[in-house]
């Protein structure tokens, strides 16, 4: 029988209990020379490292929770931005429906006069006018015609009238104002 043997089968009878706790204090010692843990320090190792572990099982379990509610979430947003895309789709096929096309504009057939200003072949602009005289009447300088604001310009004199006769031709018999072939006052 090897000498370890024998040795620790005398340390196991009645003899090894009285030498037992100075041979734990003289091993707890040592290992504190060489710089290992105690045992206690080892059990408080031990008891963190086990309250880490349920931690970190709790965290991935509550990791796998938030995943799942991204997932979710995420599926939710999905399904909303195809209903907002198949809403704008429905929405510019609608707005495209209403803009008219060249063929469904209505054509003005109506045929344009001619100026009233006498000798003007121009194409009809607007209150009777070619777009030449319309500016020159806009600006109160168009000769023989009432004017916006009721101004007359008949040779080198002006006249006031109503400016109800806007755009109409004038005439002067004498010191009178013939609008129409009708005598207005003027002022």
């Amino acid at each position: 029988m090897p000498l370890a043997d024998a040795f620790t089968s005398r340390l196991s009878g009645p003899a090894g209990r009285v030498l037992d706790a100075p041979i734990r204090a003289l091993v707890h010692e040592i290992l504190r020379e060489q710089g290992y843990a105690s045992p206690a320090e080892l059990q408080a190792l031990r008891d963190d490292a086990q309250a880490l572990a349920g931690r970190l099982a709790r965290a991935e379990s509550r990791l796998t929770e938030l995943k799942s509610a991204q997932e979710a979430t995420l599926a939710e947003l999905k399904a909303a931005y195809d209903a907002l895309s198949a809403s704008r789709a429905e929405f510019a096929a609608a707005a495209v429906a209403m803009v008219p096309t060249a063929s469904t504009l209505p054509v003005d057939t109506a045929p344009r006069g001619a100026c009233t200003v006498p000798d003007c072949e121009g194409t009809l602009r607007s209150k009777g006018f070619c777009s030449a005289h319309y500016q020159q009447w806009r600006r109160g300088t168009l000769h023989n015609f009432v004017g916006q604001d009721g101004h007359i310009l008949i040779g080198k004199r002006t006249f006031r009238v109503s400016d109800a006769y806007a755009g109409q031709p004038a005439e002067l018999d004498g010191e009178k104002v013939l609008i129409g072939g009708k005598v207005v006052s003027a002022r």
